[in-house]
């Protein structure tokens, strides 16, 4: 499913006109409406941890648009003009959006890997902001654990001991 929603994201962000509707369309939406990270379609990327499980997370987000734009008469009268290759690219592109089998593949995604602690903390890490052994032991001083409740600092130094 992953490697659909990255045809996807792949296929309007090549392409500028589509890219365009999207992003008209997007601006639709009222801002108190919007979810949170906004309404843009992300890109994964090899060298980031869970990158495209964030870009999936994100094409959840942007799914109701990305049906708006599949029926849009400017997006279709665009693709109309293209290429025989980009049509055809264009209507698997419609194929995956419309798909529910696809969607609830993407959304059990999300759902089983985006709580995790583990993928949190290695997110965290992952950042390009230098230093972070103390953003992953304020995580744990926070408690956050595999069992969900707050631990005090004296038990995360017993069990580290």
């Amino acid at each position: 499913a992953l490697e659909k929603v990255w045809e996807v994201v792949k296929f309007i962000c090549n392409h500028q006109k589509a890219l365009a509707r999207f992003r008209d369309l997007g601006a639709e939406v009222p801002r108190e409406s919007r979810p949170k990270g906004g309404l843009e379609l992300l890109r994964c990327s090899e060298t980031r941890f869970a990158s495209k499980v964030l870009m999936a997370d994100r094409y959840v987000n942007c799914h109701p648009v990305l049906e708006r734009l599949m029926i849009d008469d400017a997006y279709n009268a665009w693709l109309t003009k293209q290429t025989r290759e980009i049509r055809e690219k264009g209507a698997e592109v419609k194929r995956i959006i419309r798909c529910e089998d696809t969607w609830d593949a993407i959304k059990l995604c999300i759902r089983t890997l985006l709580p995790v602690p583990v993928v949190r903390v290695l997110r965290m890490t992952d950042a390009k902001l230098g230093a972070t052994l103390g953003k992953v032991y304020a995580y744990m001083l926070r408690g956050v654990g595999d069992t969900g409740r707050r631990a005090s600092r004296t038990s995360l130094r017993e069990r580290a001991c």
